[in-house]
C-alpha cells in the first residue's frame, strides 16, 4: 500500500484511491482463486462475508478443525457459513490424495453432516453462479444475509 501511495499524484488520484481501496479487501486467507473472485463479486454486491476461513471444531474429534470458505453474522450469534463447490477436488488426482471420487464424496458430505450439528445454516454454490452475480446475490439474500452499502470507491469505477 505504501509503494502505491508514494506513486500518487493529481493526474491518477482516481485510480490510486480505487487500487489503494482494493488492496485493502485482499486477503491471504482465501484458499483458491475462486474464493476471492466470489467475495469479490459479494463485496460489490454489498453481501461481504464476516469472516473468512471461519473455523469451528469437528464435534467428534476436538483437535480437528473444520472450515468454512465464508460465513456470515445474521443477528448475534446466528451465522449462516457458506461453501464454494468445486469439481477439482473430485477430480484432481493431488487433491484426491490417493481416494476415489466417490471417496471424496462421502468424505465432504460427512464433513457437512458434521458442520450441520451446529445448527447454522450452510449456503453452497457455485463458480457459475459466483459468475451470475445476480444469482449469487439472490441466494445471499434468501439465505438471510443481510446487505450492506457498497464500498464508495465501487462508485466510481465501472463494474
Amino acid at each position: 500500500m505504501a509503494a502505491v501511495e508514494q506513486r500518487a499524484s493529481t493526474r491518477n488520484d482516481r485510480a490510486i484511491r480505487t487500487a489503494l481501496t482494493t488492496l485493502r479487501y485482499a486477503d491471504a486467507r482465501a484458499e483458491s482463486g475462486g474464493e476471492s473472485v466470489a467475495r469479490a463479486v459479494m463485496i460489490e454486491t454489498g453481501f461481504a462475508p464476516d469472516w473468512l476461513q471461519y473455523e469451528l471444531m469437528d464435534p467428534f474429534d476436538s483437535a480437528k478443525p473444520i472450515r468454512t470458505d465464508f460465513a456470515w453474522e445474521r443477528q448475534a450469534r446466528e451465522l449462516t457459513l457458506g461453501e464454494l463447490d468445486g469439481l477439482i477436488k473430485y477430480t484432481d488426482q493431488t487433491m484426491l490424495a490417493g481416494r476415489t471420487t466417490a471417496e471424496a464424496l462421502v468424505a465432504e458430505r460427512q464433513r457437512e453432516a458434521h458442520l450441520s450439528l451446529y445448527g447454522h445454516p450452510l449456503l453452497r454454490f457455485t463458480i457459475s453462479e459466483v459468475r451470475s452475480a445476480g444469482m449469487l446475490a439472490k441466494k445471499l439474500q434468501t439465505a438471510g444475509i443481510r446487505q450492506t452499502a457498497l464500498p464508495t470507491w465501487l462508485n466510481d469505477v465501472e463494474l
